[in-house]
């Protein structure tokens, strides 16, 4: 049997197949089944820090984000997913993690977004201390209400 173990920084992964950050990944019940799955790895549903998410998106209500539905369009030659943000903040991962990440056998890496780069540094921190293994910065949302914000939805342009 061929050895698909892979070093992704200081992880090691017992295979390269990783369940990205997406519709699939939106909660701590979400994640809970990818671990059974077998993947390498698993990424959290992208999220922004309760403050930075204020910014983005209005009405906000505390507690848990507006959800959406994923879409699917197609570009011609294939087809890009919208599944847009995550229904949980960084602070409320945080506390999952803490609770939560000793139970799951699979390695989980942290997503996060933020319109500052103070927001990306204090969620990156956040996450780390709370147990995450690795953290994915993601710098370019395609959604259309984050283009305003070069830090996360303008790079996709830029």
């Amino acid at each position: 049997m061929a050895d698909l173990r892979v070093k992704l920084g200081n992880l090691e992964l017992p295979n390269p197949v990783i369940i990205s950050s997406g519709h699939l990944t939106r909660t701590g019940k979400d994640i809970k089944k990818c671990d059974g799955y077998g993947g390498g790895a698993i990424i959290l549903k992208s999220a922004f820090l309760e403050k930075e998410y204020e910014k983005v998106v209005k009405p906000y209500a505390p507690g848990l984000f507006p959800d959406a539905r994923a879409e699917f369009y197609s570009t011609g030659d294939g087809y890009l997913c919208v599944c847009g943000l995550s229904p949980i903040p960084v602070e409320a991962w945080a506390l999952w993690f803490k609770e939560n990440i000793r139970s799951i056998k699979t390695p989980v890496i942290a997503s996060i977004m933020a319109v500052t780069v103070e927001g990306y540094a204090k969620a990156a921190k956040m996450l780390q201390e709370a147990g995450a293994q690795a953290i994915e910065i993601l710098l370019a949302c395609p959604l259309p209400y984050l283009l305003p914000y070069p830090c996360v939805g303008g790079a996709s342009f830029n």
